[in-house]
């Protein structure tokens, strides 16, 4: 199991306890007493045991980031400076500080996977600007159009390492390999770096093929849906890129689930061409966004 899918694990028994907690104190305010002790018997239990399960994340720091060590630790100090949970205020007490924990955690986890795509559209439009100004790239990039994709994503990977993007195919469940070494990723080094781990798939079109292409890059990209094996791994958006000589316009996105899976255009012409007929596209590339 995944340190998110350990975290959502946990994240759900805060938020159950919660619940519970809540049904408890209306208890309290209607009869103004644990008469059966509830609170110290099994509510603080619940959650000491809850504290533990979220210290036993630490044990995987190798593959948690940096802000998530740093809530952990910042939970640990409170939460054991406050050792002796008793009573009605135990309960309260302890609930508030997982609650505290359970939010934090989890607008960490949205407002990150914001930045990661952010940072992935730019290396994108960065990529195709440079293109249409830089005829020695653009010739290695028309060189690597003529091998076959495997040329064109060692490129495309390599271009996106500048901007700390790890473009990856995964291996099996629990193992990614990287585009340019072709060889599996090792997470630790992802996690010196702070490097995103990204799934990307480059696809050689034309106009004729370009219908067969998108759909065999959307089919091969599902099957990759396996649980992220690191906290840097943008989860819930994937990129198929399909690299043409001329500007295309691209499907719209997929939404499969909580996964989207989103087309991208990479022109290799030196001529910056507005499409006719599309409301989707940004400026400089074919982005297909809804």
């Amino acid at each position: 199991m995944t340190w998110i899918s350990r975290w959502k694990n946990i994240s759900s028994k805060i938020a159950n306890l919660q619940e519970v907690s809540r049904s408890y104190f209306d208890s309290i305010n209607s009869f103004g007493v644990d008469h059966y002790g509830i609170g110290g018997s099994s509510i603080i239990p619940a959650a000491r045991e809850i504290y533990a399960e979220i210290l036993e994340l630490k044990k995987i720091s190798i593959v948690l980031p940096h802000e998530v060590i740093v809530l952990i630790n910042k939970l640990e100090k409170t939460f054991s400076g406050h050792h002796k949970f008793t009573g009605i205020p135990g309960v309260g007490g302890a609930m508030v500080l997982l609650g505290i924990f359970n939010s934090e955690m989890n607008h960490y986890l949205k407002d990150h996977e914001t930045v990661m795509k952010d940072k992935v559209k730019l290396s994108l439009v960065h990529l195709q600007r440079t293109l249409l100004v830089d005829s020695e790239l653009r010739h290695k990039w028309t060189q690597a159009f003529n091998e076959g994709e495997a040329a064109i994503e060692k490129l495309g990977a390599n271009h996106l390492l500048s901007h700390v993007l790890l473009a990856f195919k995964p291996l099996e469940e629990s193992k990614r390999a990287d585009l340019v070494l072709s060889a599996p990723i090792k997470l630790d080094e992802v996690q010196e770096v702070g490097a995103t781990l990204v799934l990307t798939e480059w696809k050689k079109v034309n106009f004729e093929n370009l219908a067969e292409k998108s759909k065999e890059a959307l089919t091969q990209a599902r099957k990759y849906g396996a649980s992220p094996v690191a906290a840097t791994e943008l989860r819930k958006e994937k990129y198929l890129i399909m690299v043409s000589e001329n500007r295309t316009e691209m499907p719209i996105p997929v939404n499969d689930g909580d996964i989207r899976y989103v087309y991208i255009n990479l022109s290799l012409s030196a001529q910056y061409v507005e499409l006719k007929n599309s409301k989707n596209l940004s400026p400089a590339m074919t982005w297909a966004e809804t």
